[in-house]
């Protein structure tokens, strides 16, 4: 293999790794978790990931849905446990807390690695966490909102996002996750590389929570 092709290669994949953080945290839109024009593109570890074409951006939503076993309390505190999310989310490397509003309500901020020779990038982000009292399904909402602190040398804040979580118990100690990402990454980016590479974010960090409350609920004492 010749010096210019792996030079080349490496190239490829830094391209495409750089391109799935951009899907991952930039989201534009506020749109249903029905969205009906989506196509299947992968299933890994349960988790199902579509790509879903928008009328307003030549680049794909995607959604993903999975299924696990783990309690939606387990769920709750893994969502708002802030100083935790770089150990699931997707190429985070640092997660502080800005502001509790209550205990539902939360402004963070985070860090987000960025392949060379893209700079790092971070983002502030409100956070507000639903639980309907009678099914106890959980909605989490969470924008953009960067005037809480202002931009920090040596990073670039991502400026607009929104997405949506919700989370479904079904059976005892089992839960139905469905998330909607609709996003734009802004710079120079052929839509089809983007919309070929989106998925794998989301099966990362859904993987990583799989794992999480999986080992919750192992670690979980049953009832006599």
């Amino acid at each position: 293999m010749s010096r210019l092709y792996r030079s080349q290669k490496v190239i490829i994949n830094e391209f495409f790794k750089i391109t799935v953080i951009f899907l991952f945290f930039v989201f534009i839109t506020d749109n249903s978790l029905a969205q009906s024009n989506c196509e299947f593109k992968k299933s890994e570890n349960g988790i199902k990931v579509y790509s879903c074409e928008t009328s307003s951006s030549p680049y794909n939503a995607v959604k993903a849905e999975f299924e696990v076993n783990g309690s939606i309390d387990d769920y709750i505190l893994l969502l708002l446990e802030v100083s935790n999310y770089q150990n699931w989310k997707y190429r985070v490397v640092k997660s502080s807390l800005i502001k509790k509003v209550n205990d539902y309500e939360l402004i963070y901020r985070m860090e987000i690695d960025s392949p060379w020779p893209v700079s790092d990038r971070d983002l502030v982000e409100h956070l507000v966490l639903t639980q309907d009292s009678v099914t106890k399904q959980v909605r989490l909402d969470i924008k953009s909102d960067s005037k809480y602190i202002p931009e920090r040398e040596g990073f670039v804040r991502i400026p607009k996002s929104h997405s949506i979580l919700v989370v479904t118990p079904y059976n005892e100690n089992s839960l139905k996750v469905s998330f909607y990402i609709e996003a734009d990454p802004g710079g120079i980016l052929p839509a089809w590389v983007a919309n070929m590479v989106s998925i794998y974010g989301p099966l990362e960090t859904f993987g990583k929570v799989k794992e999480i409350l999986n080992l919750s609920s192992l670690n979980t004492p049953t009832s006599k």
